[in-house]
């Protein structure tokens, strides 16, 4: 099935990303929604195809390791996208891109993360948000394969990770075994740290909470 993970706004609000995973052949077609239009929302369809395979190159990454899960705006042009280390090669990647608008973008850096295991299974991310110098990462510790296959779930953490030190700081395991795969930023301080999450079933039966 065709797949949306990631939601990114440009620095004016003006327009929404919806991002695909790209974990699949049929999963490149992302959505730009206008949100100045006094009319119904509506996603104009969007090939992210060409900005994934430069991502591809420049990361060195395979095919079935890529798995965007998430992204943000860091400055006016600069943007991040957050890859999901559940492929075969593990890697758990920030990119950072520079252009605009961000179809159009290059990346320009890219840093591996290295995340704690959870009951023997490595966490990977599932998405993030960048408060400062400071990245915030959700990532879920699942036992499948492949990025498009879901496994068994041991559990979720949150994890700090310094972008200029390019080190973990801290990381939280997130209570029970729930697959958390949104987080955003609820409110931020040097002393405290709130964020909203949202969960995933991986039973089209039972919604997200």
């Amino acid at each position: 099935k065709p797949d949306c993970e990631g939601m990114v706004f440009d620095q004016c609000k003006a327009r929404l990303y919806l991002l695909p995973s790209g974990s699949r052949k049929n999963r490149f077609e992302g959505f730009c929604v206008g949100m100045n239009s006094k009319r119904p929302l509506k996603g104009e369809p969007l090939d992210l195809k060409p900005l994934y395979k430069r991502i591809k190159k420049h990361a060195n990454i395979k095919s079935k390791d890529l798995n965007i899960e998430g992204g943000g705006m860091l400055a006016q042009g600069r943007w991040f996208l957050l890859n999901r280390g559940n492929g075969p090669a593990r890697q758990n990647l920030f990119i950072e891109l520079e252009g605009e608008p961000l179809p159009e973008a290059e990346p320009v850096d890219t840093i591996r993360i290295k995340l704690p295991e959870i009951g023997g299974i490595p966490a990977t991310i599932t998405d993030g948000f960048v408060t400062g110098s400071c990245l915030c990462l959700l990532a879920a510790a699942e036992g499948a394969d492949l990025p498009w296959l879901d496994g068994e779930v041991a559990g979720s953490l949150l994890a700090l990770y310094d972008l200029s030190e390019k080190k973990l700081t801290d990381w939280y395991r997130l209570p029970g075994n729930i697959k958390f795969e949104g987080v955003a930023p609820n409110k931020v301080t040097t002393e405290e740290l709130s964020v909203y999450l949202c969960s995933d079933q991986d039973d089209p039966d039972q919604p997200g909470e």
